[in-house]
């Protein structure tokens, strides 16, 4: 025996399988083999043209012992957004981190007076080795952070992770969608 629930479930496959065959029609899919294909897209000068690969996203892997580590970054490199760095923030992931990236090699100094966080300070020199870390840097400390040798890139990641995946001055770091410098 037919319910009324049956009955309009059988209605709505009906219709849900004419929408589909008129769509089917519409596309083209269902029309004569012999049609004109259709013209190649015009490209517009008032419209930019779509890349031909999506960028890659930010990150860094380092070689820490035989286990590379990688972070998905989210990256510094103006002026503007080094000076905002993490300031306001209330957290960050395990496996992210902020990237300050320098236009030259130098004693890069980095302020916590804003950040809500603590956090590791890994400085990388041009030669995209470790130069220094900074473990645990203070939040809302008016102390800046800095080591004595140049780097040309500072990574900023979740306190204590430095010392739990064993990082270490000369350890390799490489960038992933990265802007060269």
């Amino acid at each position: 025996m037919e319910t009324p629930a049956h009955t309009w479930f059988g209605r709505a496959r009906r219709a849900l399988v004419i929408v589909m065959l008129a769509q089917l029609s519409l596309t083209g899919l269902g029309c004569n083999r012999n049609m004109p294909a259709p013209a190649a897209p015009v490209e517009s000068p008032h419209l930019p043209s779509a890349p031909a690969e999506p960028a890659p996203i930010p990150a860094v892997k380092i070689e820490a012992g035989n286990k590379p580590v990688s972070f998905y970054l989210q990256l510094a490199v103006t002026p503007e957004e080094r000076a905002n760095g993490l300031v306001g923030r209330p957290t960050l992931a395990v496996d992210a981190g902020l990237l300050f990236v320098f236009d030259q090699p130098g004693i890069q100094v980095i302020s916590m007076k804003n950040t809500l966080i603590a956090t590791d300070i890994i400085f990388i020199g041009a030669d995209r080795r470790i130069a220094g870390i900074i473990e645990r840097a203070r939040p809302l400390s008016d102390l800046e952070r800095k080591i004595g040798v140049p780097s040309q890139y500072v990574l900023e990641i979740r306190a204590g992770l430095s010392s739990q995946h064993g990082f270490k001055v000369g350890q390799s770091v490489s960038f992933q969608g990265v802007p060269a410098r």
